[in-house]
């Protein structure tokens, strides 16, 4: 019997729709595969507003993949058994956050190439930064037979000795073009972008962290209000602080809770942000960004060394008033800090990555499959 391949997506955190979804895509422009989208029911309970279920649906009736919901390993290898192809997981590791697709990949029948993906700039077993060093250890390691990093090897200095084998470097599946999608329209006034990830490790160096950030926004959003301006407010997609906590925030903030994939960050004419991959977002589509750190320092931010930082008030309305001044120095030492880092950002060749490791992943599968000999009758030959 042929076997039949297909591609799995395993989405089990919020933030996984926005790493999957320009492969989903690239998958169904340029493959003739069935894809899944197996979704957690953990993912389902964390969706409290509706709005990823919404865009899973939306994706699901753009590229013809099928929606199933899985509640354990088991249930998610019945998804599996007596086919063969790809798996992919946005966030996969031996992390406890990520049980319930380390669990699959456990699990996953041999017919299956699992891959993993980087879905963040300073993200766990990739690149870390000492908050997750301090709160997941040095020694994270994955299921998967293929790790896609961002970067030169050289750079992802938190893949394990034992994890360096299945490392690819595919860049980040964002900067995947989609053919015909719409383009993100810009439906603010507002020039400026403030994105928050307070529920990050990475500020848990203080108990006055979160407060201080918040304080420093809502000073600058007041000197704003007496200018006649306004700034967009951008919540993290899983952590979603500002919502969860009720943060009242100053009459001339509009929250966007939008995907990203769905706001035109171009459009912008500064972005700020701690620690976050939304920062790299922004250096990348041209934008000036400033990455705001604790007052004493505390906090890690020596993966955004080049970038221009920001710690209270002041620097806020300082580094606005630059980026009306000193644009065109800015965006050149921001070009100079993503050649430091040695992303791969070109879509075309990072589409050209997936597409060959995909495809030629199913093929391989698939070719192993047909190989192999039920058991009765490869014994009978042997005696």
């Amino acid at each position: 019997m042929t076997p039949r391949a297909q591609v799995v997506f395993l989405v089990n955190l919020l933030q996984d729709v926005n790493i999957i979804r320009p492969l989903l895509h690239l998958i169904a422009a340029e493959l003739d595969v069935p894809q899944v989208l197996a979704v957690t029911d953990k993912f389902i309970e964390r969706d409290k507003n509706g709005i990823w279920g919404a865009e899973l649906r939306e994706i699901s009736q753009a590229t013809g993949a099928a929606i199933s919901v899985y509640d354990s390993a088991w249930t998610a290898y019945q998804l599996l058994q007596d086919r063969c192809g790809v798996i992919v997981a946005a966030s996969e590791s031996n992390l406890g956050a990520h049980l319930h697709t380390h669990d699959v990949f456990r699990a996953a029948p041999a017919s299956y190439l699992k891959l993993t993906l980087q879905h963040g700039y300073e993200c766990v077993g990739f690149l870390q930064n000492r908050e997750h060093v301090l709160a997941h250890g040095h020694n994270v390691s994955f299921a998967a037979d293929v790790i896609c990093g961002w970067s030169e090897p050289s750079m992802l200095t938190s893949v394990v000795a034992t994890e360096r084998a299945k490392l690819c470097v595919t860049g980040p599946s964002t900067l995947i073009e989609i053919d015909g999608g719409p383009a993100p329209a810009r439906t603010t006034t507002a020039a400026g972008l403030v994105c928050e990830n307070l529920h990050s490790v990475r500020l848990n160096v203080g108990s006055d962290t979160k407060s201080s950030f918040l304080g420093s926004f809502g000073e600058f959003c007041r000197h704003l209000e007496q200018r006649g301006e306004s700034v967009v407010m951008k919540p993290h997609p899983g952590g979603q602080y500002v919502v969860k906590n009720r943060v009242e925030l100053p009459p001339n903030v509009e929250l966007n809770n939008n995907p990203i994939y769905k706001i035109d960050l171009g459009g912008f004419g500064y972005g700020i942000s701690a620690p976050s991959s939304i920062v790299i977002d922004l250096a990348i589509a041209g934008v000036p960004v400033a990455v705001w750190r604790d007052q004493d320092g505390r906090m890690d931010t020596s993966n955004f060394s080049g970038l221009a930082f920001i710690q209270e008030t002041r620097d806020w309305i300082a580094f606005k008033r630059d980026t009306d001044l000193r644009r065109a120095a800015i965006l050149e030492r921001q070009r100079a800090f993503l050649q430091s880092t040695r992303l791969l950002i070109e879509p075309k060749e990072i589409r050209r990555r997936f597409l060959s490791l995909i495809g030629n992943g199913l093929s391989a599968m698939a070719n192993a499959r047909r190989s192999r000999r039920p058991l009765t009758q490869a014994h009978s030959q042997i005696a």
